[in-house]
């Protein structure tokens, strides 16, 4: 078995991440902030989607993402589109950068991405990461699976082409795993759910104003997310 965003990642062949999916992504992140912004950090970047979109309308960019697969691939799409982006090989609760950028974004399921039963203390790190890197009035943007609706809608079993793909929820420890099985290996992906009173709470003790929650993806689908707009 082999993680989720490691070699041979099925993420890279992700039927939703299309490259007309994160400009209508970015479009609408950018109608949230207040003025034009100049420094972006992508959280979770994972193949670069949003930072070439972000870097091909002039803002300077910053990756960042644990996993090295996913790192290489996006500058290697960096390098092909004739773009200039800085890529940070760290996870959220380890990045910090004071008073360096305008905008900040965490989309999919970056946020949730701690498997454990102690994911509150690396959550809470990351988010007051984010707020010290944000300059004052800075926006975060946060999309995340919403607990409530992701349980509800839960599909345990699907067939996606070649790939079976199962899911659980442990309510104890709140992560849902998943689980692809292609035809070049097995993969697996958890991450911890939040409701939408949690992540709330979580913002606004890390610092932030909590300026609007929409209970959809910032493009949707899938119809389980929420996106989360927040002011440093």
């Amino acid at each position: 078995m082999t993680n989720f965003f490691g070699p041979g990642s099925p993420y890279l062949r992700h039927p939703l991440l299309t490259t007309n999916r994160s400009a209508r992504e970015v479009d609408r992140v950018l109608s949230w902030c207040p003025t034009p912004p100049h420094d972006v950090v992508d959280l979770g970047c994972g193949f670069g989607r949003h930072c070439i979109e972000f870097a091909r309308r002039g803002l300077a960019t910053t990756g960042v993402d644990p996993s090295v697969t996913l790192l290489d691939e996006a500058r290697q799409r960096a390098v092909t589109a004739e773009l200039e982006i800085e890529f940070v090989e760290s996870g959220g609760e380890a990045f910090v950068r004071p008073d360096s950028f305008d905008l900040a974004i965490a989309m999919f399921t970056t946020l949730g991405q701690v498997a454990s039963a102690d994911a509150d203390p690396q959550i809470a790190a990351t988010l007051s990461n984010l707020h010290t890197s944000l300059r004052p009035g800075g926006t975060l943007v946060i999309e995340v699976p919403e607990r409530d609706r992701a349980v509800a809608n839960l599909v345990e079993y699907e067939q996606l082409g070649p790939t079976e793909v199962t899911r659980s929820f442990d309510p104890e420890t709140r992560v849902l795993s998943e689980r692809f099985e292609t035809p070049t290996g097995t993969y697996d992906l958890a991450y911890v759910l939040l409701s939408k009173e949690e992540l709330t709470a979580e913002l606004q003790t890390a610092g932030f104003v909590v300026e609007a929650v929409h209970d959809e993806a910032v493009s949707p689908p899938p119809d389980t997310f929420m996106t989360i707009v927040a002011r440093a």
